[in-house]
């Protein structure tokens, strides 16, 4: 007589290990053992816990050409020395590219992010990788292609792309909480290659449906906060948002920005096919003209007016503009001289 396989027999002699989830005092990790990346890295940030002048020198490390670098940045916890420290835990830690990305454009990303502190109560975020494949022009079949670092067979898959999302709770008005103004929840959804990118490139322009980005990272964010129908609205404006953000962008450098990202299609407006300048049709136009007035109409069904102030896109309520790298420098300079100057008294 067949013996039944109950879970119990199983998990006894111990079910395999895939991902572990690892809490830190700063982040919450969880890392997979077949890509040996982090799968998502989740931050709380507020105001008082960004506080603190710890330093992050000789702590990161490189293998072969790239940089492994924390996925929750060391500069969101300088609270201690520790928690500096824990950022570059192998739990925490991709392969990025350096100049024009992590030490340039993220490195933006992640200031505009903890400046959302100082016009919101709290702000939640979640980054991760991606690896995200191609259309083959010749057979329009998908594949992927990614470099692996390190020695076989413990190789370190190298991500195509980087992703964050980001939620807002308690965004001021203009009169501030205290004063009677409203508050919001804003959200927003950004993927970025992991690749050298223009520093005049709008974050608009990298936004995507959270939809479309849970599908390609098979995960489902925040699902206790944000509702089916916030998801719909956030999308909605997602959609939006990023056509503003591309519209932006020099033609050229636009189409290569929506064949790098081609599995999260760019809106409908600016898609036709290989062919941009056909885009600049009267055909496309009447297309065009259909599709805004079927999109303005799916955002009223969910609505969007009946939230008011309570919901918006992160770009919506902050323009998302990101700092510059001049003042990035300038900053940076002032807090080497104020530690010089700290050191010498």
């Amino acid at each position: 007589m067949a013996t039944s396989v109950s879970f119990l027999n199983i998990v006894l002699i111990g079910a395999p290990s895939t991902d572990v989830i690892r809490e830190f005092d700063g982040y919450v990790a969880a890392f997979n053992f077949r890509t040996r990346n982090p799968t998502w890295v989740m931050e709380y940030l507020t105001k008082e816990n960004l506080e603190g002048d710890s330093d992050r020198h000789g702590s990161d490390f490189v293998k072969d050409k790239s940089t492994m670098l924390p996925t929750a940045p060391a500069a969101d916890h300088k609270h201690s020395q520790q928690d500096i420290d824990d950022t570059f835990s192998m739990s925490n830690v991709s392969p990025q590219v350096g100049r024009g990305f992590n030490r340039d454009y993220w490195s933006q990303v992640e200031r505009f992010i903890r400046e959302l502190t100082r016009s919101c109560d709290e702000v939640y975020i979640i980054t991760g990788p991606l690896w995200l494949p191609n259309l083959d022009a010749d057979d329009a079949k998908w594949r992927m292609e990614h470099a692996m670092i390190g020695r076989p067979p413990s190789l370190i898959s190298v991500p195509t792309h980087f992703y964050k999302v980001v939620v807002a709770e308690g965004v001021h008005s203009k009169k501030g909480k205290e004063a009677g103004g409203r508050t919001q929840m804003a959200v927003g959804a950004f993927v970025l290659p992991n690749a050298p990118i223009d520093p005049s490139t709008p974050l608009s322009a990298f936004v995507v449906p959270l939809g479309d980005l849970e599908a390609a990272a098979g995960a489902k964010f925040f699902p206790d906060l944000l509702t089916e129908d916030k998801r719909k609205i956030v999308d909605a404006a997602s959609t939006n948002v990023r056509e503003q953000g591309l519209r932006q962008v020099h033609l050229f450098e636009r189409q290569k920005m929506m064949k790098n990202m081609e599995v999260l299609p760019a809106p409908p407006e600016l898609s036709s096919g290989n062919n941009f300048m056909a885009a600049t049709s009267a055909v496309a136009t009447i297309a065009g003209s259909s599709i805004r007035a079927k999109r303005s109409k799916n955002v009223q069904s969910t609505g969007l007016e009946s939230h008011g102030n309570d919901l918006a896109h992160l770009c919506q309520a902050s323009d998302c503009r990101l700092p510059s790298q001049a003042f990035l420098q300038t900053a940076a300079s002032q807090k080497k001289k104020k530690k010089s100057k700290e050191k010498q008294d």
